[in-house]
């Protein structure tokens, strides 16, 4: 035995020497990595497997790594073949890599992953490279300008503030209009979740998605690519994927950004103290009142007008509300760590982030972290395993900044008066007796903001397990079940001593809500070929979802002091409410991708989809689409500067089930009257069903010169037919409600879409890339009955015309003679004709609407050596936008009585009437005239060109690689600097507000925090 064991050990002995013999015999191994044609390819990764040693090719295609004999080298490039090789005796090893450039792979419906030669899907992807280097805490932002066809604007600049996206327009009036969000093959909830009532720019669900965890983002537009997922894919489909783990060791990845907003516009500047008295001064002379001349005018001021005396009596100070409310160079911050490590059978990707990110006025402000785990297991050779979890949470300090509050910090940057001293004595804000003197009604902003609380605080958990089976090499079983679940508590206190609250002695609403929905995905895909060129990817999907809403809020009031902040401190008028709903969904698609060789492609889809909305719960949607790759031709042989040259189209059926949860049934409420319960008819019920867009596509796809330039231009129709709209109800029903859903009228979306990408100079020290995207829209109600059209105040839906189309009186300027206000009478009948009466004018169609017709973007970047510069130019227009709050006789006034409460703008100081003759853009300043006053109502006078253009993004950086970092742990860092919305210009110079508003609703600029510009700094470690 002992004998035995000394053999054993001197095996060993002898084995391990051999080992640490070899690993001393390392050596340097040169070569060069080119492609087919003899070129060298640049920024090669080449790798010792089952190690971290690595290095990657110069831009000659030249490569230095010390490696061991036996020892295997692993080569990688985007758009290329994996290479291996092993180290022999040789000291050069000379790779080519792979023969033809892979086919890019495209994620299509339910997570279908697919080549550009095997699909006629319109998929546009955007990578992580692209999404984490926004400084915006939700992931639609970074999409801006990438997407053609697709609009992103924001509702306001709040952090943590849902943006509006739209892909092709609206394609709906009353169904809804928001994509669906699915990730990791899952849909997921998505939208507004806000708890503090419509005042407030609440939280947008898709915010507690950290982007530095998404590998890419795609967008799906076309029939063939949306029609899969039914109902809810009538709007476009945004599907995120993750990021998983990669083969190999263990590798770290450290990124951290911080930097500073402002508001991307200052907006409409506004009368200093001097100028408001001038202002009020010339109102009382030329209203006819006691006051004959301007001294005059001025004792009366000084005796009269308490907040005149405050502001004299404190030495006339210059009061800038702007700036007393603006939180100037907002800090941001986001840092993310994440490991990722893998397997020949297994691997994970984990990782923490932290986003803190202030409002560009006081009291805003968006707390995020996060943390994400994906993990992938091969349990045999046919079954494997993914789990994936992200749990985060967002604390939201939120702006009051959605509508007429009088805490709105944007409305009290512009209506407060210069003459209102916003602190006391003492140096805090001021809400004595003197600001009821000055403050024009209004409340002291500064106080309210720091004494109130406007808080959401969100907890999301996103996780999804999946469990697929290969039965035969070529057939998979796939079974998945997805969570996504939301807990928000919100408070909103309002102080008793200052504001909303003091007529109630201050009040308090507590909410907490619960989002609950799960999906189960059940999923059979199968592939073939027959004699080589036939081939064949069918799937079928089963999937089931079951959402839950769970709402509990509590109201009381009469605080005893300022200093206890929760509902069981209030002692009167205590309310309670909860409100509970459910929906279920369900659908069985098939799906059919074939070619011919990669010559001739059809893609086909059939979904059958119920949804508890409806009565008649079952639809059927289908899409037909065809493809022909026009490069793989034998005529095409010779045509070598063609790499790829691809015809496309496509029609289908989409539905759109966006309404209230039971509408079909007929449903009571229930209240008290006279303290006993009662109840009454909510909803009448409907028939109504699915809401229908047919679509068609077409597009020519092509890449040439070796792939320097690639794009693609195409066309779409949109056609939303049996539209859910509102009819009345007869009298004889005895329903007292807003009209019963009905499936009537419809709409049309059309237009083109242009996307370019080219290397202009590409040589083994420099690039320069070049590209952007173009997209029209062409808007309009075709049919709506008589009794459903909509005319509103300022615009219209009506047959034959566009959705929200402009209806208004036209403004005609001023009367150079005496400073009148002048409207056209009707310039369609009565031609150049004016009235200075408000009533006479009448309301013309502008054909305009507050859509884009035209939106785009032009990106370049630059590459030297390990310098980068690269920007971005958003561009969007042919629209129409009204100034609200201008157009409501306010911030635009020369009104006496107006202008005496609030203020106005310098324009309206410097642009104002004062003698006979003047080329005036405002009227006269004037107390009590009808005529001034109207000047302010709705009219073209505050309807503007919406087109501008922004400096969407702008960056330089410097990239560390692993040889300049030899001798520390690290194999890469990347340094960076970026600039966002940095310069905007805008056509209309009247347009002071900022241009890019909600795209959906009446196209009024309104006085919520306007979108941001940023300056970022951020670093990038790799080890």
């Amino acid at each position: 035995m002992k004998t035995k064991l000394t053999c054993f050990l001197t095996l060993v002995f002898v084995m391990l020497m051999q080992i640490s013999f070899a690993q001393d015999q390392t050596k340097t191994i040169n070569g060069t990595v080119a492609d087919d044609d003899g070129l060298p390819i640049p920024g090669v990764n080449i790798t010792i497997e089952d190690t971290d040693q690595g290095t990657t090719t110069d831009f000659d295609g030249n490569y230095s790594i010390e490696a061991a004999p036996g020892q295997v080298l692993i080569f990688t490039a985007v758009g290329f073949a994996d290479q291996t090789a092993t180290v022999g005796l040789e000291d050069q090893i000379d790779i080519t890599m792979g023969g033809d450039v892979l086919d890019e792979v495209i994620i299509t419906a339910f997570g279908r992953k697919l080549t550009r030669n095997e699909t006629t899907s319109s998929v546009v992807t955007v990578g992580s490279e692209d999404i984490e280097k926004s400084p915006f805490v939700d992931v639609q932002q970074a999409l801006q300008g990438r997407v053609s066809g697709m609009t992103v604007s924001s509702t306001s600049g709040a952090p943590g503030a849902s943006p509006i996206v739209r892909i092709r327009g609206m394609n709906s009036i009353n169904a809804g209009n928001d994509p669906l969000y699915v990730i990791d093959g899952v849909p997921v909830n998505s939208g507004n979740i806000s708890v503090n009532s419509e005042m407030v720019s609440g939280t947008d669900m898709m915010a507690l998605i950290g982007s530095s965890n998404i590998e890419s983002v795609s967008v799906l537009k076309d029939a063939s690519a949306v029609a899969p997922y039914g109902a809810e894919g009538a709007n476009g489909v945004i599907l995120i994927t993750t990021k998983s783990g990669k083969k190999g060791e263990a590798k770290y990845n450290l990124t951290y950004t911080t930097g500073f907003n402002n508001s991307a516009r200052k907006g409409v500047e506004m009368m200093n103290g001097e100028q408001k008295l001038e202002a009020a001064q010339l109102a009382f002379v030329n209203g006819g009142l006691p006051p004959t001349n301007m001294d005059e005018a001025y004792d009366f001021l000084i005796g009269n007008v308490p907040g005149v005396q405050l502001w004299e009596a404190a030495g006339r100070p210059n009061i800038n509300w702007y700036d007393e409310l603006r939180n100037k160079d907002a800090l941001m911050m986001d840092a993310n760590f994440s490991v990722n490590q893998g397997s020949e059978t297994s691997n994970f990707h984990a990782s923490l982030g932290m986003n803190k990110t202030e409002g560009t006025v006081l009291g805003a402000e968006f707390k995020r972290v996060s943390g994400n785990l994906k993990y992938n297991t091969q349990l045999n050779d046919k079954l494997n395993l993914q789990v994936s979890a992200n749990v985060s949470n967002a604390d939201q300090d939120g702006s009051p900044d959605q509508g007429s509050h009088f805490t709105n910090p944007n409305l009290s940057r512009y209506f407060l008066s210069p003459w209102a001293l916003p602190y006391d004595e003492n140096g805090d804000p001021s809400i004595g007796a003197d600001w009821q003197a000055g403050g024009g009604g209004l409340h002291n902003t500064l106080y309210t903001l720091d004494k109130n609380i406007y808080n959401n605080n969100t907890t999301r958990a996103i996780q999804n397990t999946e469990l697929s089976y290969d039965i035969l090499d070529n057939l998979t079983f796939k079974t998945m079940m997805g969570i996504d679940y939301t807990l928000v508590y919100g408070k909103r206190y309002n102080n008793p001593i200052h504001g909303d609250g003091e007529d109630a002695n201050g009040y308090i609403v507590e909410n907490s809500n619960r989002y609950f929905k799960y999906t189960t995905q059940n999923t059979l895909d199968y592939n073939f070929t027959l004699n080589d060129v036939h081939n064949f990817n069918l799937t079928g999907v089963q999937e089931f979802s079951k959402y839950k809403d769970d709402i509990l809020q509590g109201y009381g009031d009469n605080l005893p002091n300022e200093f206890l902040q929760n509902l069981s401190a209030t002692s009167a008028n205590y309310e309670a409410t909860s409100v509970y709903s459910d929906r279920m969904a369900q659908r069985y698609v098939g799906l059919l991708s074939y070619n011919f060789d990669k010559k001739y492609l059809v893609d086909a889809s059939y979904s059958y989809q119920g949804d508890s909305r409806f009565s008649k719960k079952f639809g059927n949607f289908y899409s037909i689409g065809l493809g022909w790759n026009i490069h793989r031709e034998n005529f095409m042989e010779n045509a070598d500067w063609v790499n790829e040259l691809r015809l496309r189209a496509g029609h289908g059926l989409t539905g759109n089930a966006g309404i209230g949860r039971n509408k079909y049934q007929a449903l009571m409420a229930y209240n008290s009257y006279r303290n006993m319960p009662s109840g009454y008819i909510s909803e009448y019920g409907t028939t109504a069903t699915w809401e229908k867009s047919k679509r068609l596509d077409a597009a020519i796809e092509f890449g040439m010169f070796d792939n320097r330039l690639n794009g693609s231009i195409g066309y779409y129709s949109n056609k939303t037919v049996d539209m859910l709209l509102s009819v009345p109800t007869p009298h004889s029903s005895l329903f007292l409600g807003n009209g019963v859903l009905d499936n009537v009228g419809e709409m049309t979306n059309k237009g083109l879409e242009v996307e370019l990408s080219g290397d202009v100079i590409s040589t083994s020290d420099f690039n320069w890339n070049l590209g952007g995207n173009f997209s029209t829209l062409a808007n309009k109600i075709t049919y709506i009955p008589e009794e459903s059209e909509v005319i509103g105040l300022v615009n219209v839906r009506e047959t034959g015309h566009l959705y929200n189309e402009w209806r208004l009186k036209e403004w005609a300027g001023i009367d150079p003679e005496n400073g009148d206000a002048l409207w056209y009478v009707n310039r369609e009948t009565h031609g150049d004709e004016t009235t200075n009466d408000y009533t006479e004018a009448e309301e013309i169609y502008q054909g305009k609407n507050p859509m884009p017709t035209y939106s785009g973007s032009i990106m370049t970047r630059f590459d030297y050596k390990n310098f980068f510069l690269e920007g971005q130019l958003y561009f969007a227009g042919g629209h129409k936008v009204f100034q609200q709050w201008a157009g409501e006789g306010f911030i635009e006034t020369t009104d006496g009585g107006t202008l005496l409460n609030y203020n106005a703008s310098v324009d309206a100081f410097n642009g104002a009437w004062r003698q006979p003759g003047d080329d005036a853009t405002y009227p006269r300043f004037d107390y009590g005239s009808d005529n001034v006053a109207n000047a302010g109502q709705y009219s073209t006078r505050f309807l503007h060109d919406g087109d501008f253009m922004r400096l969407r993004d702008i960056a330089v950086g410097y990239t560390f690689d692993r040889d300049q970092l030899q001798g520390t742990f690290l194999d890469g860092v990347t340094l960076s600097v970026r600039g966002t919305n940095l310069w905007t210009w805008v056509k209309d110079s009247a347009l002071k507000l900022d241009p890019e508003i909600s795209p959906t609703g009446a196209g009024m600029i309104t006085l919520t925090t306007p979108p941001i510009k940023s300056l970022t700094f951020n670093v990038n470690i790799n080890f």
